[in-house]
């Protein structure tokens, strides 16, 4: 069977159980009971099995091409700014990026958080300072809330769940500062950091 997204099914016909990939949606009968055709792809000419009772045109890769690709006419059509082929902005970095704004206090934000990454990573170990968790992703933390100040000094390894946590505290009222915030959470004076 193909890679990819699969679910576990009981056919309805003959109660069978059985592996199946969506084409177009999952299957509700087995191989054994389903309608298997071998059909040429229109667009790549590569052989691929359909089950149905109609023919389908393009395999599971060339349908899902065609699929974006209608989409993005659709998308310039309605929007003549949207650039074919970059999907919706978020992927793209800087001036290319369609929501791009100069005027942004977060402008530069990307660059800086892989620095601080290699900084952080460089010091600590790639496990959250809080919790001790390294399974969960781990984030790079800024204790004085500044994400231009890369100092090594000012970056600390938390799990997603804590960095959160830490901010929400801060959100919320319970804590004026990230810093106050983070030294109740480790339970440490501020000159021991």
């Amino acid at each position: 069977m193909a890679t990819g997204k699969t679910k576990k099914k009981v056919c309805i016909k003959c109660g069978a159980a059985f592996e199946t990939q969506p084409y177009g949606h999952f299957r509700l009968l087995c191989e054994k009971c389903s309608i298997k055709k071998d059909l040429v792809c229109a667009e790549c000419g590569n052989h691929f099995i359909f089950f149905g009772r109609t023919s389908a045109k393009y395999c599971i890769g060339c349908r899902s091409k065609k699929s974006s690709a209608m989409t993005m006419l659709s998308r310039a059509k309605r929007d003549p700014t949207v650039k074919i082929g970059v999907g919706s902005g978020g992927n793209q970095l800087g001036e290319s990026n369609p929501s791009w704004n100069p005027d942004s206090p977060y402008r530069g934000i990307h660059v800086d958080n892989i620095s601080a990454r290699k900084i952080c990573y460089a010091t600590y170990q790639k496990a959250c300072f809080i919790c001790g968790d390294s399974m969960r992703k781990v984030h790079v933390h800024h204790i004085d809330g500044d994400w231009t100040n890369n100092n090594v000094n000012n970056l600390m390894p938390l799990c997603c769940l804590c960095h959160k946590r830490v901010h929400t505290d801060v959100i919320r009222g319970a804590y004026t500062t990230l810093e106050e915030s983070l030294i109740s959470k480790i339970g440490m004076p501020k000159q021991n950091r």
